[in-house]
């Protein structure tokens, strides 16, 4: 239950919902008109959708536990490139549009990898005894971290700019270690596999 707590924590913790929320005022910041700033936040949720879509897919041939490190890679990177945007080029076209574009690629690898993963590992890493506690537990990490997200990214782009985007990739480049050293693939295991993996990897 531990586990699954923080693995729905660290995935709200990758800051996506400070893109989904914000995208708008993140586009502004770039230097992109108003109207033209709304109009590619569109661009989000529709890569949101095809990746959600391709992500299920891939889930029935591929396992778990390499797309969910693949995705944590991507955003990582992702958020470097969103940080240089601010931090190392000047205002222009180019600078907005690479912004939105490392924008939709960190959702393309978010969505269409690390999400997708989450909620089907929820659902079979937890024996049945329980699963209703523990998926709720999960949910309620979920939604505080998606709280403590969305309360401190407005006051920290104000006050630090591009290196909001350094310290979400920090957090991400953290969370591949934590996910390098305990995720099992779950692809074709047995509940009780799975189980027995995690009464060996917290009583060690």
């Amino acid at each position: 239950m531990t586990f699954g707590f923080g693995l729905a924590a660290l995935t709200q913790l990758t800051g996506v919902n400070s893109i989904m929320y914000f995208a708008p005022t993140i586009l502004l910041d770039t230097g992109l008109g108003t109207q033209a700033a709304l109009t590619a936040t569109i661009a989000n949720g529709v890569v949101a959708i095809l990746a959600v879509s391709t992500g299920m897919w891939l889930l029935g041939r591929y396992g778990r536990r390499p797309m969910l490190l693949t995705g944590q890679v991507g955003v990582t990177v992702s958020l470097v490139l969103i940080a240089f945007c601010f931090l190392a080029l000047p205002e222009s076209a180019v600078h907005s549009y690479l912004a939105l574009a490392s924008m939709l690629t960190f959702l393309l690898f978010m969505q269409g990898c690390i999400a997708t993963v989450f909620w089907l590992m929820l659902s079979e890493i937890f024996p049945l005894r329980l699963r209703g506690f523990a998926m709720g537990t999960a949910v309620f990490g979920t939604w505080m971290a998606n709280f403590v997200v969305t309360l401190v990214f407005p006051p920290l782009i104000n006050a630090i700019g591009g290196v909001t985007f350094l310290l979400f990739a920090a957090v991400n480049a953290a969370t591949l270690v934590f996910y390098i050293r305990t995720v099992p693939e779950t692809r074709g295991r047995s509940m009780e596999d799975i189980e027995t993996h995690f009464r060996r990897q917290y009583a060690a």
